[in-house]
């Protein structure tokens, strides 16, 4: 898969949830409780 966005939307419809690190945000990875079947989407890809 080529496209970050595209390969998002299908981990998705396969029941994945996407997180996306930011430097602002409210809690920490630690304080985040994630799901099994979870995707992290670090750096400027963007």
């Amino acid at each position: 898969m080529t496209n970050l966005a595209r390969s998002l939307e299908i981990l998705q419809k396969y029941g994945f949830w996407v997180y996306g690190l930011d430097e602002r945000g409210q809690q920490t990875l630690r304080e985040t409780a994630f799901d099994d079947k979870s995707v992290l989407v670090i750096g400027a890809e963007g």
